[in-house]
């Protein structure tokens, strides 16, 4: 297992992982994550969905729910993203707002 990390958006998911439960994540367990969601945009951490899924499988969580996690991780990034900037559909171009890994430019 992991030692606890340093970096705010690693405490943040570690902090996630520690108290989850894996097998049915219970609303205080959302509250964390989607937590953890907002800490890794507010510090611009450059994780992409894989990153994030294979963080969790580190801390033991089935390879399934570390893939969804990871890419509701990344919608949430992205609506977080979007929502800053004000945008109404249509009016953006996600290959002008993405890096090449994925992640919202800012």
């Amino acid at each position: 297992m992991p030692r606890k990390p340093k970096q705010p958006a690693e405490i943040a998911l570690w902090r996630f992982a520690m108290l989850a439960s894996r097998s049915s994540l219970s609303p205080p367990d959302w509250e964390r994550f989607y937590g953890f969601i907002s800490v890794a945009a507010r510090y611009q951490v450059g994780w992409d969905h894989h990153e994030v899924a294979r963080r969790l499988t580190e801390f033991g969580f089935s390879k399934e729910l570390a893939r969804e996690l990871g890419e509701i991780y990344w919608h949430g990034r992205c609506v977080l993203f979007v929502q800053g900037r004000h945008y109404s559909f249509g009016s953006y171009d996600y290959g002008k707002w993405l890096s090449k890994h994925g992640i919202p430019l800012t």
